[in-house]
């Protein structure tokens, strides 16, 4: 592959959706750092994910495999047709994994076919979501834990902080204060959401409950 350079459209994506430089991506990218995940049918583009540190996300570089150069930089939830095991996702995120051998067991390359919905989840991974209450007169703090399927909102796996939208999964939040909570002597500290054992842990507001809330 040659070194990579980047249309005009590539280099404006990069600075409009990353908080990384232009050379920090070419570097991810020269390095084998990014894994190929596939290739357009009929065409010389390569889908390569990457994982963004500053940003706590991956991306999708679109690249001709025959001059190396990056046509545009997508984050996954512009793109379909993925279907990506969720062990790549974990890697690239707490590894920053080499691509595996094309061929070899466990590599992810393959001819991708469109207008498929996107599936970059292993089924039995869960949302795990924290609750943490504060009690202001022993100084003590208490937490409730309750899982999600990752697979009943995949959209969500790369931005956590976000799975309260769905009005499901709000009310459940809701739900837990309200049995929980102790309103004479706790609070809400913090309402945390983690993908997997492992993965990624992000903060949720907890404004709106500490407004909303009624016992």
């Amino acid at each position: 592959m040659k070194p990579v350079r980047f249309t005009q459209h590539a280099f404006d994506r990069i600075s409009t959706r990353l908080r990384l430089s232009h050379k920090e991506v070419a570097d991810i990218i020269d390095s084998g750092r990014a894994i190929p995940i596939g290739q357009e049918q009929g065409s010389t583009k390569t889908h390569l994910m990457f994982f963004s540190e500053p940003d706590k996300q991956c991306f999708i570089a679109i690249q001709n495999s025959e001059n190396g150069c990056v046509i545009t930089i997508l984050p996954l939830d512009y793109v379909h047709g993925y279907k990506i095991p969720w062990w790549v996702v974990h890697k690239l995120i707490t590894g920053r994994g080499i691509a595996p051998t094309p061929g070899a067991e466990g590599s992810v390359t393959e001819v991708l076919p469109r207008g498929e919905e996107a599936n970059i989840v292993n089924p039995n991974t869960m949302f795990h979501v924290l609750i943490l209450f504060e009690n202001h007169v022993t100084q003590k703090i208490r937490t409730i834990k309750f899982n999600i399927p990752v697979k009943d909102y995949p959209n969500f796996v790369f931005y956590p902080q976000l799975l309260v939208r769905e009005s499901a999964v709000d009310h459940q939040i809701r739900e837990r204060i309200f049995f929980h909570l102790d309103p004479s002597s706790e609070s809400i500290l913090k309402i945390m959401v983690q993908v997997g054992r492992h993965g990624m842990l992000a903060s949720i507001d907890t404004l709106s409950y500490k407004c909303k809330l009624v016992k």
